[in-house]
Formats: C-alpha cells, structure tokens, sequence
C-alpha cells in the first residue's frame, strides 16, 4: 500500500489552514469597514396609528401679565420694538406664563397617522429583523412628544392666528421663528391629551421612482408619461412577531418583512384552485434573501469600555432645507464605549453607552469591533441633552427568538457581501466586483423585475469598478 510520509505533510496542512484562516468566513473585517458591513442591513421603520387627541377648545392672552411686563423689555440696539413685538418676544420666552388653555376641549379621532418612527436591522434571511417594542406598543400619554407635534399643528395654527388678532402681527427673522415653533409645539402639547393604537408599520428601503409603477406607465401611456414620475418612499410591509414592553420592559420586538404580498397572495389564491407543488419554494424565493442580515454576538462577553458603533437614524441628521430627500434614508453611525450596567425596574440590566442616541435611532443596532450586534439602541436614561444613553443586550432579544424558534440564518446574500467585501479589502478587485454582482442578483430576485437593490450594494459595485478602471474615479 502506498503511503504518504506524515512529517512532509505538516507544513502543507499548516500552509492549507493559514490561508483558510486568512481568506474564509472567521476573517474579521477591518475595522473601518464593520460600519459598511452593516449598512444594508439597517432600515428606518415607520409605524401608522389611529388617534384620539384632545385639544383646548382656544387658547388666549394673560393680558394682565403682558401689559404688566412688556414695558420692561429694552429695545434691542438700533430699533424700537412695537407693542406688538414686546408681547410675542415676551410669550416666546414663556408661553406658559403669558399665554391660557381654555378648560372646555375637542376630541379628535385622525386615522392612519404616521406618527411612529425608528430603526430596524435584519438578522435572517426570511426577512427577519430586530427592533423595540415601544416603536409597536399602544401609547396613552397626557403629554404629546415631539413625534406628534404634526397633528397638533393645525389646531395650534388655528389658535395663533386667534391670537394675532388680539395683539397683533410681528415680523421676527428665521432663527426666532424656529425657536417660536418649537416652544408653541412644547407648550401647546402638554397642553394636549392622545392615545394612539398601532396599526401597522414598513421599512423604508430606498427614495426614488418605483420601477413597477414605470413600466406600467410606459406600457399604458408612453415614455413621456413615464418619465415624468416623481420619487417617493420605497416601501415594504412589516408584520410583528412578537413584542416585548416599553422600556423600562424589554424594550424587544421581532417583525418580518413581507415582499411582494400581492404575488404572494396570488400565488396562494392559485393554489387553492389548483395545488402547486412547488408552492412553498416558490414563495421562499419571493421572500428570502432580499435583506442584508447582521450577525449576533454575545452581551454577556461585554466588559466596561468596550469600543462599539451605533447606527440608526436619528432625526437631527438630516436637514430638509439642506439635503436632498434621499438623504433621509441613508443610515448614520456613531462610535462610542459600553460604560456600566444599570438594573432596570422591568428587570433586566441595560448597557450604559456614551454614543449619542437621538430620536429615530431607537431599534438600531449596537455593533462590537467585530461587526456582531450586541445590543439595540433604546434611549437615553433621561429626558435631557447630555443625558448617558442605554442599549438592551442583544441576549434578550435571543429569547424571544428562541421562544419563536427562529434560528438567525444571515443568507447567501449576506455571505457574498461580506466576502465582497473582505475581497475589495484585500485589493482583490475583479473578486469583490463577482460577489457583489452576485449579491445583488439574489436581492432583486430573478422573476421580481423592480425590487430596488440597496443603494449600499450598488455604491460597492460602482467601487470596485472605479479601482478597475472601468468608470472614472478609481
């Protein structure tokens, strides 16, 4: 029998496993490119309530104290200010000392509000995604927060206007303005009562023309008609799986994206007339592998000044007067440190971080060196500017994962973005530009002409083609 000498073959074998260690799946990324990694995968999630908001039937003046303190005002250098001026200057400062809620109120029931918003990530191929719970919960408050403040605005308008006919109009610059719709919102809403019942909820995942809708027009009308559609908000429909309890609860739900429903549903329409045998793969095929998924890692692994990456949404990043609308839509990220735990009277302990957190990041995803999601972004501890923020340990979310029998599964779409990836790290250009183009195949999907690829996926491959000389600017 002819037999190989062992000794020889250790150094082969060793060769074998350094380059597998060095180019298979266990390979960390850089770290400048876990934020990149993950992008994709985190989406701004909108939710749609009914309402019933209770407002002041009319708001008035405390002329008493305006007439008493509007002579103490001093003109500002170079203009006399006019009675008119001294009095909104004044209510500006303080609108609760200067300015009365009537005690008789209107109930108002506004339906399908959008009132909601926050950030998702996917963790499995289904279209399986991470939140918080209080993005779904039913919320009963005597204050209205900032997230309602649209549907206050045209009672509140009404009411100023009111105003202005007992004191007057005053022309104020643009700076002034902002803080006088800030502080009329803040007061008025506290002035207000609402309970809002979740309906539903979407992921936004991308702005622009809906490519269905364009072919329609051009087979129905003609390429002028086509083109002259207006971009909009790409969005999919979202169940919720399971829900968790507001903070100071664990603040986890589990949603599912759902693709296509209206071919899903014709698909299971025509099988009851007639049995598919293929039924079940061809539904996975609309559902799977369209999400970029995220890997899980271990909370209970974290230590005290451990480095972390925050991504979500916040509001404050994006600026309608200065920024195009797409701009709304592209995830933002903050580095910062894991600090202590902290018990929470739900009982579980929250991770302090001092990355800054902002509305409309609450659900994000809280990432280690390594790309894996140890937490989600869940608010700050309290209601104030410098206030530290919390992140609940992605270990909670595994039990409810469990309890539903999920087994996170990322996806051969995930897998061949990474490698992309580590690929175009490794200045393995041609390579990276392959599984990139492969990854956006499998996101599209093959018999679902318009789904949007992610606009992550398409700026990687516009990448590697510069670094291949293939377009300008590589």
């Amino acid at each position: 029998m002819f037999r190989f000498p062992l000794f020889p073959l250790f150094p082969l074998l060793l060769i074998v496993g350094l380059v597998h260690s060095a180019w298979g799946s266990e390979v960390p990324l850089p770290p400048e490119m876990v934020v990149l990694r993950a992008q994709p995968a985190v989406f701004f999630v909108k939710t749609v309530s009914d309402i019933e908001l209770t407002t002041p039937q009319s708001i008035s003046a405390n002329m008493p104290s305006l007439e008493a303190d509007a002579p103490l005002l001093r003109d500002p250098p170079g203009k006399k200010l006019t009675t008119a001026e001294r009095y909104w200057t004044l209510i500006i400062g303080d609108p609760a000392k200067y300015l009365v809620a009537s005690p008789e109120w209107v109930v108002s029931n506004p339906s399908n509000v959008i009132i909601g918003g926050g950030s998702a990530f996917a963790i499995s191929r289904e279209g399986i995604l991470l939140t918080n719970a209080h993005l779904f919960s039913a919320h009963t408050s005597g204050v209205v927060t900032d997230a309602y403040s649209l549907i206050i605005v045209p009672s509140l308008v009404e009411g100023v206007e009111h105003l202005k006919k007992t004191l007057g109009a005053a022309e104020f610059g643009d700076d002034t303005q902002e803080r006088f719709r800030t502080v009329m919102c803040a007061w008025y809403g506290s002035k207000c009562k609402f309970k809002a019942q979740f309906k539903s909820a979407y992921l936004v995942t991308s702005y622009g023309v809906d490519l269905r809708k364009q072919l329609t027009l051009l087979a129905n009308r003609g390429a002028s008609k086509a083109l002259t559609l207006a971009p909009e908000i790409l969005k999919v429909p979202v169940r919720v799986l399971a829900i968790g309890e507001s903070i100071p609860g664990k603040d986890v739900a589990v949603i599912k994206a759902v693709f296509e429903p209206e071919e899903q549903d014709r698909l299971i329409e025509r099988n009851k007339q007639q049995p598919l045998p293929a039924l079940e793969t061809m539904l996975a095929a609309i559902q799977n592998d369209r999400l970029v998924c995220l890997p899980l890692g271990n909370s209970d692994d974290v230590l005290p000044q451990a480095r972390v990456q925050s991504l979500g949404f916040p509001e404050v990043a994006f600026n309608p007067s200065a920024m195009t609308a797409d701009a709304e839509f592209k995830v933002s990220s903050r580095e910062g440190q894991i600090g202590q735990t902290k018990r929470m009277v739900g009982g579980w302990d929250a991770f302090e971080m001092s990355a800054v957190t902002r509305p409309g990041d609450s659900g994000g995803p809280v990432l280690n060196e390594q790309g894996q999601v140890v937490g989600l972004n869940v608010g700050a501890a309290r209601n104030k500017p410098d206030a530290i923020c919390l992140v609940v340990p992605i270990n909670l979310a595994k039990e409810m994962l469990r309890t539903l029998k999920i087994k996170p599964n990322p996806g051969e779409l995930s897998e061949h973005w990474e490698s992309g990836l580590k690929l175009y790290a490794a200045g393995k250009y041609e390579a990276a530009l392959q599984e990139i183009t492969a990854a956006e195949k499998l996101q599209r999907g093959d018999s679902l002409p318009g789904y949007e690829v992610s606009y992550y996926l398409k700026d990687m491959r516009g990448r590697c083609l510069q670094k291949l000389g293939k377009i300008p600017g590589g």
